[in-house]
């Protein structure tokens, strides 16, 4: 599996599937027991808890998009439509449930119907970051650079602080069509907003690695390590360590690397 599809998948909409969680009031047993295995990340329980809750509470629409997300999360991905379906079908008129139909369906790799949704959202009333966004991952995946770019862009101005997926998809997309040095930049400005952001700091790893700034990459490689296992990140720090040390890479040596950075920047 490629590894930005890899990482794209352990952490895109990461925040927003917590959201639903925290919004569970947890005054009942049983629904204090599901938000309690939903932020152990214990999805399947937390599917067959819902599933046993929700015949006695049919109308309780935020368990039954938990219920989606827990599929979601658990790799069941047409279990998570269908059960998104359900709900917009129910209230047709929510537009959070119809962002989550279009999340899926892109999930899916289902484009055009997930367009049709997310626009569906935003007329409801959704914010215009989220759909932004993530009209922005469907042009990515479409393969329409100019259209996912503005749509990130236009997401990261309207975004609240502190919401940072737009600026790190854009960053993905920048590093995917060559553009390392501006995927730095845009990398750069996640980690200030959040330090130590496991795939905000590989992704940034590979801008500096074709920009050639090895020591950068390799700390930033460091950095992910230290935070647990990652396959990708080892991988690609073992690609650095060999490119740092072969000819060229020595020879350069003998310029300061803020020099070396300046040059690659111009």
């Amino acid at each position: 599996m490629n590894p930005g599809s890899l990482l794209r998948r352990r952490f895109a909409g990461a925040a927003l599937l917590v959201a639903i969680a925290v919004s569970l009031p947890g005054q009942q047993d049983a629904r204090a027991r599901i938000d309690a295995l939903y932020r152990q990340q214990r999805f399947a329980e937390a599917a067959e808890a819902l599933q046993a809750y929700l015949p006695a509470h049919p109308r309780d629409r935020e368990a039954r998009l938990l219920l989606g997300l827990c599929y979601q999360l658990s790799d069941e991905r047409e279990k998570a439509e269908s059960v998104f379906r359900q709900v917009v079908e129910t209230w047709p008129d929510d537009s959070r449930s119809r962002y989550f139909l279009a999340r899926i369906l892109y999930l899916r790799g289902k484009l055009a119907p997930a367009l049709e949704q997310a626009a569906q959202a935003r007329q409801l009333g959704e914010p215009p970051h989220l759909i932004r966004n993530l009209e922005g991952l469907i042009y990515t995946e479409s393969g329409v650079f100019p259209q996912a770019l503005a749509a990130f862009d236009e997401a990261a101005q309207k975004g609240p602080q502190g919401f940072f997926e737009a600026d790190l998809n854009a960053g993905k997309l920048l590093l995917r069509y060559g553009r390392a040095t501006e995927a730095e930049r845009r990398l750069s400005k996640v980690l200030d907003a959040r330090p130590g952001h496991p795939e905000a700091l590989y992704h940034r790893a590979r801008a500096r690695l074709d920009l050639r700034q090895y020591a950068k990459a390799r700390q930033d490689l460091e950095a992910v390590l230290a935070a647990g296992p990652n396959p990708e990140a080892a991988g690609l720090l073992a690609r650095v360590e060999k490119l740092r040390d072969s000819p060229a890479a020595v020879a350069s040596r003998t310029i300061p690397e803020n020099v070396i950075e300046d040059a690659t920047e111009g």
